[in-house]
């Protein structure tokens, strides 16, 4: 079966020339894209955490072929982002405790501030409806993109923050 781009794209451009003519978007330029993203990835992210990356930044690229991927990229992504909360923050807390109850903890201890802690829990708001969807899901390139970029960059800070300061509590009560 050979690779054909998905129709729906023929309705985005990939950005605009010069002199402000717009451009085709192609499967280059949206690995182009992801690849900016690899640069919020340092040796100090866990590597389970840069695979989940890793695959969300291809899903995304590869959305060309199957324009769903994005929503799957998506949600890998912020699988990576709560995978940070229990390998990093919080690596003795149980796997049962829901991932917005980690959010909250991290705000207490100190790790995020109120408004990064809204954003991480309507991001583990979005990740629930894309794991448990009633139909497809369905996201723009825009909204994609903002939450790969954005769940690289939280990741990063976090992992930044933690490997800096290693006195902040590392247990979650239950």
């Amino acid at each position: 079966m050979e690779p054909i781009p998905d129709p729906r794209w023929k309705n985005f451009i990939g950005g605009f020339d010069s002199a402000g003519n717009p451009l085709p978007i192609s499967f280059e330029v949206l690995q182009s894209v992801a690849q900016d993203w690899e640069t919020f990835v340092t040796e100090s992210t866990p590597s389970g955490v840069s695979n989940l990356l890793a695959t969300a930044r291809s899903l995304f690229a590869y959305a060309w072929f199957r324009y769903e991927f994005m929503v799957v990229g998506c949600l890998i992504a912020l699988q990576a982002l709560e995978a940070v909360f229990r390998q990093v923050l919080y690596p003795k807390a149980s796997e049962n405790i829901p991932f917005k109850k980690l959010v909250n903890k991290a705000e207490k201890d100190g790790f995020i501030n109120r408004e990064t802690a809204d954003l991480i829990a309507t991001g583990a708001d979005l990740r629930n409806s894309m794991s448990h969807p009633l139909d497809q899901s369905v996201v723009t390139p825009g909204m994609a993109a903002g939450v790969l970029k954005n769940t690289h960059h939280l990741i990063s800070q976090l992992v930044v923050g933690r490997t800096s300061n290693s006195s902040k509590p590392e247990d979650c009560g239950s």
